[in-house]
C-alpha cells in the first residue's frame, strides 16, 4: 500500500477546517441567539399564554414580592430620565412602537395601538442600556415598566 503523504495531509486539513467552520457557525448562531434573548423569550411567552388561554386556564399578571425596583413609565420624558439615552432616537423608537406623544397639557394626543414587532425593538434597546421592559396590562396611566438589570 502506497500512501501519499499530501492526500493524508489534505484530508487532515479538510477535518480542520470544518471543525473550525463549525466552531465559528457555533459562536455566530449563540451571538444571535443572546443578541434575541428577549426577544425569543417574548416569542415564547405569547405562546405559552396563547395555549393557556386555548385551554382556558386563567392568566394573571400579579405583583411578585422584591417587585418594587418597577419603575412605571408613561410619558417619554420619564422613559429618557430613567433609562438615559439620545432624545430624538429614543422618540423615533417610542412611536414606532405605538406609544402616545404628550400634547402640550400633559394631555395624552391619543391611545396607545401597541406595534408588537416595534415594542419588542425598544424592549431589546431598553435591555441594552441595562435595563428590562415589561408591558402592564390594565392601566390607564402606565404603560409599561422598567428596572435596573441586577450584576
Amino acid at each position: 500500500m502506497n500512501h501519499r503523504p499530501e492526500l493524508t495531509e489534505s484530508r487532515s486539513q479538510q477535518r480542520a477546517i470544518s471543525q473550525e467552520e463549525v466552531q465559528r457557525l457555533r459562536q455566530l448562531v449563540a451571538r444571535a441567539i443572546e443578541r434575541r434573548r428577549q426577544a425569543l423569550t417574548f416569542g415564547v411567552a405569547k405562546v405559552f399564554e396563547r395555549s393557556l388561554r386555548e385551554r382556558q386556564v386563567p392568566v394573571s399578571v400579579g405583583v411578585e414580592e422584591g417587585d418594587s425596583a418597577w419603575v412605571a413609565i408613561e410619558p417619554l420624558y420619564q422613559l429618557r430620565a430613567t433609562v438615559g439615552g439620545r432624545f430624538q432616537n429614543l422618540k423615533e423608537k417610542w412611536v414606532k412602537a405605538g406609544f402616545p406623544l404628550r400634547d402640550h397639557r400633559g394631555d395624552r394626543s391619543e391611545d396607545a395601538q401597541l406595534n408588537e414587532e416595534e415594542w419588542v425593538e425598544l424592549a431589546l434597546w431598553i435591555n441594552r442600556q441595562g435595563y428590562e421592559a415589561r408591558l402592564t396590562s390594565g392601566s390607564e396611566t402606565t404603560l409599561f415598566e422598567v428596572r435596573k438589570l441586577e450584576g
